[in-house]
């Protein structure tokens, strides 16, 4: 891992490493909130189990960040004190070492921990390796679906005429949405669909407005337009960068997939 090395200081491959390890049992913790939280409030509103599960689910970055800072600020006064005086260093940690050895003999609950140490400290920059391997993938995949939205919202789309564009400015009146938001017959969307944030676009199938009776297309935009309204496309956004931070842990995309289904129910 010399190569690594070269570009990473060991302080921080140390301090990822450490951070990797505690987030589990911290993203195991906050599954366990999630799973509290959807079982006592499953008779309450959508809205407050969608807006609990999404602090939750912003927790883990922020217990990560703190982990690392934490971690890092640790290794960078270590290091210091190892240039400073580095033959008595060693010269105590070799006999720390030899203390721990003949104390974890006798108490294998410690002789694990032990394990564990040793385990981080040596190959550090394996663990954060194989993150970033694993953060490349999900990152090329999120890319991907990055250029298939785009293509989604500039490819094959036209307009519907003037009379439902008057029909969408009266329902985001009665919505109080001030937002300019345009309405698209796409050949390439499968389902109705809001792609955007700062200029939102409503994209129906073609087929939609001539198949389905006005009623329930206004009942499809009135969808559309309450996600705009909740801002549902950016918090979607950020669900997705920490799927891809946290590709490794189960509860991310465990508690994200219980965002996004709270999110249908609103």
């Amino acid at each position: 891992m010399n190569l690594i090395e070269t570009f990473i200081s060991a302080e921080f491959t140390r301090a990822f490493a450490w951070t990797l390890f505690h987030s589990l049992w911290q993203g195991g913790l906050i599954a366990l909130m999630a799973a509290v939280v959807i079982t006592l409030l499953k008779r309450h509103k959508p809205e407050l189990r969608y807006t609990i599960l999404c602090v939750l689910l912003f927790m883990l970055p922020v217990l990560f960040a703190g982990t690392f800072i934490y971690y890092y600020s640790q290794g960078s006064q270590v290091a210091v004190a190892v240039k400073a005086d580095s033959t008595n260093a060693v010269l105590q940690t070799d006999l720390l070492g030899e203390h721990i050895k003949a104390y974890s003999s006798n108490n294998p609950s410690m002789g694990w921990r032990m394990v564990t140490y040793q385990t981080i400290e040596k190959q550090s920059s394996v663990f954060f390796l194989t993150w970033m391997i694993g953060f490349l993938f999900f990152l090329m995949r999120f890319a991907g679906s990055l250029f298939l939205v785009h293509r989604l919202k500039t490819g094959k789309n036209y307009q519907l005429g003037l009379y439902w564009e008057d029909r969408l400015k009266e329902l985001s009146a009665q919505l109080k949405l001030r937002k300019p938001v345009r309405l698209l017959e796409s050949a390439l969307a499968k389902v109705p669909m809001t792609i955007g944030y700062l200029k939102p676009v409503i994209l129906l199938p073609i087929g939609t407005i001539s198949g389905v009776p006005p009623l329930q297309i206004e009942a499809i935009l009135l969808h559309e337009l309450a996600h705009i309204l909740r801002k549902d496309y950016l918090v979607n956004i950020l669900q997705s960068i920490i799927e891809l931070l946290f590709f490794y842990h189960p509860a991310t995309w465990w508690i994200s997939g219980l965002i996004r289904q709270e999110r249908e129910h609103i």
